[in-house]
């Protein structure tokens, strides 16, 4: 039973520890203050909305 648990808390370490790392993005928004496409992005980038999500 021991031997398992181990065994079992050493394939879940090895999982966790080869996930990928969260990273930022960089936004590019095309029509910047031409067209105004882009005010939703500003707005939401303004209110957070695209930092890194826990």
């Amino acid at each position: 039973m021991r031997r398992s648990f181990a065994a079992l808390l050493f394939a879940t370490a090895l999982v966790v520890l080869t996930l990928p790392t969260a990273r930022a993005e960089r936004v590019t928004v095309t029509h910047w203050g031409v067209l105004m496409y882009g005010a939703p992005y500003a707005v939401a980038i303004d209110k957070g909305f695209y930092k890194e999500q826990a």
